[in-house]
């Protein structure tokens, strides 16, 4: 498994915008690129987010930036409008792996 953490540095008021564009791009790359799913993250820096994506292998990623259908396009372009910038942090191959899902209900862990 390939891990790649992005930095994005949104425009003020622009958050919203940015996450819906975000979240449309990311279900793209999903369905069309075989990307494994990704997290979107505050940090304690106003304005700053990380994304946190995973992918098969390194070669999946790489093909998923060639991705250039329209409704990829549209949504990047959406995404960029609303940054002042973004780059990639880590590209991070995974070593050990104990990631765990657990179901959640009434606010405690069943």
């Amino acid at each position: 498994m390939f891990i790649v953490i992005y930095e994005f540095e949104v425009k003020e008021g622009r958050e919203p915008a940015f996450r819906e564009a975000w979240l449309e791009l990311t279900r793209l790359i999903y369905r069309r690129a075989g990307s494994l799913g990704s997290r979107l993250h505050h940090t304690n820096t106003p304005g700053l987010m990380l994304g946190y994506a995973q992918w098969p292998s390194r070669e999946h990623w790489r093909q998923a930036g060639t991705l250039s259908d329209p409704d990829a396009a549209r949504a990047r372009q959406r995404m960029g409008g609303c940054l002042l910038g973004s780059r990639v942090l880590h590209e991070l191959d995974v070593a050990e792996d104990f990631l765990q899902s657990r179901a959640f209900a009434g606010g405690e862990m069943k």
